[in-house]
């Protein structure tokens, strides 16, 4: 948050009859801090002589303008200015009223360091107006007029009152030679040839076109040369203007030569990039994964070796080494369960449930029968693999295993249909771990996860055995 509130401007430049000092601007300011109203001015000292010190009168008024019958009086002391100095621009006046909105002034004494003294009982009243270079100069003039001086030559000089006004706005004392802001001379600003100036101007838009070395700047150059008014040397200038031409040309040249250069190198690189991409995609990455297949299927790591080669898939000779694995798989787990060493036949088979091919570990349910161990007993007994739909089974007395591996999730059902039934069946099913999920007579239902194996246990009460109908869906 700013500390002052700007409420009020002077206008800028005041000045009085034969005064040693302007008033370049003055400001009423809110301060939010310590809730009061300050005046700030700038001074300038425009006189031969060194000031001391001065005293200044601000006269405050309210928002109708109507002035506040106290006056207002500052000294600056110790001020020390030399000629074209300014001063005083961080002293802040303290005015009393509250209701100000604005205020005049008028600098009432200036005491200077030999000790001779100047007094004032008049207000400070604004410098006319300068008139701007725009409406007082043509084009041409304007732009060697502010080739002469500067960027900052806005106004037409002037001489008021004593002081005179420099081409950037700086009010000066009659005395000095020179501006105290853009260090204009008074004497040329005061006797330049406007006719001269203008072909300055010309001369100087024509050189700031060629300097541009670009193609439109060149045209526009060229243009304004078969233009040029009397007393122009157009023959310096087209000079000037050939030999931008012929540099523009050079560069165009080595442009050009730079981008065939470019294009020839960069498509070779470009289908060198291709390539090599094509390359890691198709080959790199692709034989990365066989070879870790191969070193797997050494090492009789099937799964991982199969999730390799399957990654790669139609690259040299996997599906060779797919069937291959397959193969051994089948015949390694059924060489465990031949041997009864079922724990290791279910390690060695399931994670294949898993994989990105499922048909691949489904395919196993259709080649041989799981085995578990049913209570505390050590002899395993078989479980028929069973898919969806119906089959013909024949139960003899006692328990009966099937096992299913659910394809989807969701609920499924298990139902036992037949002439021969007589309430003396029961179901059974028991997720992997043999854990019992339901039971039932002659239909159950339960939710199964997709991939999980189950168990169906179909229970014969009766001392004969019967056929009957069991449906999956």
């Amino acid at each position: 948050m700013n500390k002052y509130r700007k409420i009020f401007a002077l206008p800028r430049n005041l000045v009085a009859e034969d005064t040693p000092v302007c008033i370049l601007r003055g400001f009423l300011l809110y301060d939010a801090e310590k809730e009061r109203f300050v005046a700030q001015l700038k001074l300038k000292n425009i006189s031969q002589k060194k000031i001391a010190s001065l005293t200044v009168r601000i006269i405050e008024k309210n928002a109708s303008g109507v002035n506040y019958r106290e006056h207002v009086s500052c000294i600056y002391d110790a001020v020390g200015a030399s000629p074209e100095a300014t001063f005083g621009a961080k002293k802040a006046i303290l005015l009393p009223h509250k209701g100000v909105r604005s205020f005049a002034v008028s600098v009432c004494e200036v005491v200077f360091t030999d000790g001779t003294n100047w007094e004032n009982t008049a207000l400070f009243e604004p410098l006319p107006e300068q008139k701007p270079l725009r409406s007082a100069l043509s084009h041409d003039a304007q732009v060697g007029w502010r080739a002469h001086f500067g960027k900052k030559a806005v106004y037409q000089p002037a001489e008021q009152q004593g002081i005179w006004l420099c081409t950037c706005g700086t009010p000066n004392g009659g005395s000095a030679d020179t501006c105290s802001t853009c260090a204009a001379s008074r004497e040329e600003l005061f006797s330049r040839n406007m006719e001269k100036l203008a072909l300055e101007g010309f001369v100087h838009r024509v050189k700031t076109l060629v300097a541009r070395k670009d193609e439109k700047s060149l045209e526009r150059a060229a243009a304004l040369i078969a233009k040029a008014p009397e007393g122009v040397n157009r023959t310096a200038l087209q000079k000037l203007l050939g030999g931008a031409l012929y540099a523009y040309e050079q560069e165009r040249k080595r442009v050009r030569k730079r981008r065939k250069i470019c294009l020839f190198t960069s498509i070779p690189a470009a289908l060198i990039v291709v390539a090599m991409l094509l390359l890691t995609v198709l080959y790199f990455v692709p034989n990365a994964h066989y070879q870790r297949g191969m070193d797997y299927l050494r090492t009789e790591q099937y799964y991982e070796a199969y999730s390799e080669f399957y990654r790669c898939r139609g690259f040299k000779d996997t599906q060779k080494q797919i069937l291959d694995l397959k193969t051994t798989v089948r015949d390694e787990t059924q060489a465990l369960i031949e041997q009864q060493n079922f724990d290791e036949a279910r390690a060695l088979m399931l994670p294949f449930k898993d994989a990105e091919n499922p048909t691949f570990f489904y395919s196993f349910r259709e080649d041989y029968r799981f085995y578990l161990y049913v209570g505390d007993g050590e002899e395993p007994t078989s479980a028929y693999p069973l898919t969806e739909g119906t089959q013909e089974y024949y139960f003899t007395t006692g328990d009966t295993y099937f096992v299913f591996l659910a394809d989807y999730s969701g609920y499924s059902r298990f139902r036992l249909s037949g002439e021969g039934l007589r309430y003396h069946q029961y179901l059974y099913l028991y997720n992997e771990k043999m854990e019992l999920l339901d039971e039932q007579t002659d239909i159950l239902e339960c939710r199964l996860q997709r991939g999980e194996i189950y168990f169906l246990k179909v229970t014969n009460n009766i001392n004969k055995g019967f056929s009957a109908e069991l449906t999956v869906s």
